[in-house]
């Protein structure tokens, strides 16, 4: 029987868990999975824009307006709920984190992607790393709420102007998609 080569995904899953079971990085056998941790995980630079987002991400974090939020997600059992929170309490509850941007930076920069689909934008701080990634990238970003939605797409830079933003339902979403 024919071997059937990795997908993206798979060797990306493949490299994790190798880099778990290692306790070092000496102990990273594959040459391949040593070039992924030296480009993705351990790059020598941050990302283009690191400063001018994390600005962004700390005005947010110090801003009090309050938004009413229409909440589609997973804990809201009854299709959709309302509740305020200020944007202080968006960004240390919703937005990730700048390792986790950076690193997702990192992969879209290391395996060259060319679009990719982001559900829930939130506040646009992730996106804006996505982006940042390569500027010919096609990102499509979906949030449900419409107040964070408006927020998110006006806070984005003009090196980001050609984001497309949605406000909708996943479910609604990825059907016009």
């Amino acid at each position: 029987m024919k071997a059937v080569p990795y997908s993206r995904i798979k060797k990306v899953l493949v490299g994790i868990s190798w880099f778990r079971r290692a306790s070092t990085i000496d102990k990273l056998d594959s040459p391949t999975l040593f070039s992924f941790y030296k480009a993705v995980v351990k790059p020598r630079s941050e990302p283009k824009y690191t400063e001018q987002i994390e600005a962004t991400r700390s005005q947010f974090a110090q801003d009090h307006t309050v938004l009413n939020i229409e909440d589609h997600g997973a804990g809201s059992f009854s299709g959709s709920k309302t509740t305020q929170k200020t944007v202080r309490q968006i960004v240390t509850s919703a937005v990730s984190s700048k390792r986790k941007c950076v690193l997702l930076h990192n992969i879209i920069t290391h395996f060259k992607v060319s679009r990719v689909l982001e559900l829930g934008t939130s506040l646009g701080i992730a996106a804006q790393y996505i982006k940042a990634a390569d500027p010919k990238l096609h990102l499509t970003t979906v949030e449900g709420d419409r107040s964070i939605q408006t927020l998110a797409q006006s806070n984005f830079p003009d090196w980001c102007a050609d984001i497309r933003s949605l406000q909708s339902t996943f479910d609604s979403a990825l059907k016009q998609l």
